[in-house]
């Protein structure tokens, strides 16, 4: 049976340290050990921040305000 995980504050540690990773195999956000394992089905991250929301919705297919 699979989690569903919503992100709440999409800051460098929910998103933002793997966006500068040259190495697609390491993970260091929340965002991306969520979305890569099996146990886990990603369904959105919430932050007041609209860029971060754009950014999020574009690597990972959903964000709510």
């Amino acid at each position: 049976m699979k989690r569903r995980v919503l992100i709440v504050g999409l800051g460098a540690i929910a998103l933002g340290y793997d966006l500068d990773s040259s190495d697609a195999r390491l993970i260091l956000t929340h965002a991306k050990a969520f979305f890569l394992h099996t146990g886990f089905e990603l369904v959105g991250g919430v932050d007041s921040d609209a860029t971060r929301r754009k950014l999020f919705k574009k690597i990972y297919g959903g964000a709510i305000r």
